[in-house]
């Protein structure tokens, strides 16, 4: 599915787009800061093609990858999820958990 070229998108494009359940976006938004759609004045959510290329990382990492929410969050915050291989991605991870 080619996404078209326009300033928002809706939930359902976003959900259809990116092959996951709108319960499943919802639930990241309510856990990933980088995830708030924009609200127009129909109060519905309204995302952006940058958001649709962060829920694609997050589902690489969560779905793909096995990360856990908090874990893609992170690696998203550091801007690891198309960086190296997985074992590096865990390496630097581990480095902040024990700071």
């Amino acid at each position: 599915m080619n996404l078209p070229q326009k300033r928002y998108y809706s939930i359902g494009e976003v959900c259809d787009y990116c092959g996951i359940a709108s319960y499943t976006l919802r639930y990241w938004e309510s856990r990933i800061d980088e995830l708030e759609p924009v609200r127009l004045s129909s109060n519905r959510r309204h995302f952006t093609k940058e958001m649709i290329e962060t829920i694609m990382r997050l589902k690489g990492l969560i779905i793909d990858k096995k990360f856990t929410i908090d874990g893609a969050a992170k690696a998203l915050q550091l801007n690891l999820s198309h960086d190296g291989s997985i074992s590096s991605m865990l390496d630097e991870i581990m480095k902040i958990i024990e700071e």
